[in-house]
């Protein structure tokens, strides 16, 4: 019997898994292997782009001022971890 015959006689070729739609495994299958593309595609876009310092720094120095401003550390020390937090 050829294939036109086969659709004829059924109405829809159910066997071969070719009547327009997928089986629950082949769907799962499918979304898997997409969402697995897509995480892949965003992994490699954070491996990519450089890391960004400046607003780390940013951040430490806000921290720090805060801290000297409250009395806890002193002048020579917030000098000293200034120094340290720019050279990053």
């Amino acid at each position: 019997m050829d294939i036109n015959a086969a659709y004829a006689h059924h109405g829809h070729m159910s066997s071969s898994g070719l009547h327009g739609g997928c089986s629950i495994f082949a769907c799962i299958v499918g979304v898997l292997v997409f969402v697995v593309i897509i995480l892949l595609i965003i992994w490699l876009y954070k491996q990519i782009k450089p890391p960004q310092t400046m607003p780390h720094n940013i951040e430490s120095l806000d921290i720090l001022k805060k801290r000297f401003a409250k009395g806890e550390i002193s002048k020579q020390e917030f000098e000293d971890m200034q120094d340290i937090i720019k050279k990053n």
